[in-house]
This record gives C-alpha cells, sequence and structure tokens, in this order.
C-alpha cells in the first residue's frame, strides 16, 4: 500500500477500483499514528519518502493523563453521542463520577476512556450515572510532551532528518522534502544547521 499511497500523493490522481482512467485529486491528507515512525523508517518497515511526503505539518499529542482539562470534555461528548443513540434518554453524570474521572490515569488513553463511558451508561438504571467501574491504577511515568512543536522547528527538524537518512546529501535530502536544491540551502543557512558537526544534531 505505501507505494501506491506515494504515487496518489504525488501524482493526486487515483484509478477507482474497476476504472480505466485516472481521476484528479483536490484533497489534504491527515494521518495519526501512535508509533515512531523515524524507528519503522530505520528498521525497514516504513518507506522514507513517504514519511517526509506525510510529515509536512506534525503535531504530537500528548497523553490523556497528562491534559486532565480534556477528561470531562472528552466524556461528556461520548455520552451525548450515547443519548443520541437511544432516543428517549438523557443520561447525566454525577459529580462525585466526574471527579473519578479526573482523578484516574488513562493509560489506555482516549480509547479506554470512551470504552468506560459505553459500560457505565448501559450499566446504569437511573438517568444519572453514579459509578463507574475503573482498573486499578498503574503506575506510568508522566513524560513531558507538548501538544505541537513551533512550525519553525518543525521545519528545522524535517531538514535535519532527511539530511540524517540521505548521509547529508544535500541533493537527495531537497528530493524527499519535495523542495529546490536552492531552498534547502536557504534554509541550511537560516537555521544554522551545520553539515560539518552535523553529528551532534541528531544524537
Amino acid at each position: 500500500m505505501q507505494p501506491k499511497l506515494l504515487r496518489v500523493l504525488d501524482n493526486n490522481k487515483i484509478v477507482r477500483i474497476g476504472g480505466t482512467y485516472e481521476r484528479e485529486l483536490d484533497v489534504r491528507v491527515l494521518s495519526a499514528t501512535n508509533r515512531n515512525l523515524l524507528n519503522e523508517v530505520t528498521k525497514g518497515s516504513f518507506r522514507q519518502d513517504l514519511y517526509f511526503r506525510l510529515n509536512v505539518i506534525n503535531l504530537r499529542i500528548p497523553p490523556l493523563r497528562n491534559r486532565k482539562e480534556d477528561i470531562l470534555e472528552l466524556a461528556a461528548y461520548f455520552l451525548k453521542s450515547l443519548n443520541e443513540e437511544n432516543k428517549g434518554v438523557n443520561k447525566t453524570f454525577s459529580k462525585a463520577l466526574e471527579n473519578k474521572l479526573k482523578e484516574y490515569e488513562w493509560t489506555g488513553n482516549v480509547r479506554e476512556l470512551k470504552n468506560i463511558i459505553q459500560r457505565a451508561y448501559y450499566m446504569s438504571d437511573g438517568e444519572v450515572i453514579r459509578n463507574v467501574a475503573l482498573p486499578k491504577s498503574r503506575n506510568v511515568k508522566q513524560t513531558k510532551e507538548t501538544v505541537s512543536l513551533n512550525l519553525k522547528e518543525i521545519e528545522r527538524d524535517s531538514i535535519v532528518q532527511a539530511l540524517h537518512f540521505n548521509n547529508r546529501n544535500v541533493l537527495k535530502a531537497a528530493k524527499d522534502l519535495n523542495i529546490s536544491k536552492a531552498t534547502i540551502y536557504r534554509k541550511i543557512k537560516a537555521y544554522s544547521i551545520d553539515l560539518d558537526n552535523f553529528d551532534k544534531l541528531v544524537q
């Protein structure tokens, strides 16, 4: 699938199943993963050229346990969806339950939250959901992550990665990034990327 997706991203054209001619596309691709794609590229399980095509703007979303302010908002969204699916039912959370949700370490992330809300919804007899069965808390080391990186930092990081994967070959890196030779040299100068001491940048 990877070479096929790469071809679509390069040409902006597809052939429908059973079709005989190419159709133009006007789309913007959003992709998500819970894997470290740079490691996958190194292992050979993910194409390097596809990685650079997809990695235009990179948003790093921290785990749910590191953004407690989102827990109740997400829980309310899942609850609203369940109420809409079950016409005539309008269940709500008790205050005690909301506090319990905020205090729990969501090691399973948003999917775990959604599953637990669904279980509590269907196990609750009354209109107010007062309790929820939560797994025993597991000690998970907290990691500091940012929701998004500064766009200039993303651009600089992408250039460094491309140079790294291409053994500092500037022309090959430019091709991977789909930018011109003049542009990549200008960016290297603007971001003070020292090609003579490059190893320090990728440690």
